[in-house]
């Protein structure tokens, strides 16, 4: 009886593991879609900005001056969101690369069947060497004994 309801607790315990996986992958990839959807709608209201503000109008110098600066400092907010981007893509690729065990295991596999068949052919490389070296040896002696 005690060991029927060990075994249960048992059993338990790698499904609450799993769904805890589950659950903080859910909430990274809510974090992730969240921090994209930020940058691009950043990115968005700036390039909406830039375009209204190349409108052709007649200006004078202190507005032109003006919408300079308001274009530079977006055009700086465009460069920020694009480098976030890139960051959160290497975090993900990294991430991806770090816990793809599937990948590496079955790459892993792979090499080790190759080096494995290149044994074998070495082996059996040497045992022929050994088999030549022997019956030349055996000539040899048959040869001197003469």
């Amino acid at each position: 009886m005690i060991q029927k309801s060990k075994n249960t607790i048992e059993s338990a315990e790698p499904s609450l593991h799993w769904s805890f996986k589950q659950n903080q992958l859910h909430k990274g990839e809510a974090e992730f879609n969240s921090k994209i959807a930020s940058e691009i709608e950043n990115m968005v209201s700036s390039m909406k900005t830039i375009i209204e503000l190349c409108q052709i109008k007649e200006k004078n110098k202190f507005q032109v001056f003006q919408e300079g600066y308001q274009i530079h400092s977006k055009v700086a907010t465009l460069v920020k969101c694009a480098e976030t981007l890139l960051s959160i893509i290497s975090n993900l690729k990294k991430a991806y690369l770090v816990n793809d065990f599937k990948t590496q295991l079955d790459t892993i596999s792979e090499r080790d069947k190759k080096i494995k068949q290149l044994c074998l052919k070495s082996k059996v490389a040497i045992k022929n060497l050994s088999k030549q070296f022997e019956e030349a040896i055996s000539e040899l002696n048959s040869a001197y004994l003469l």
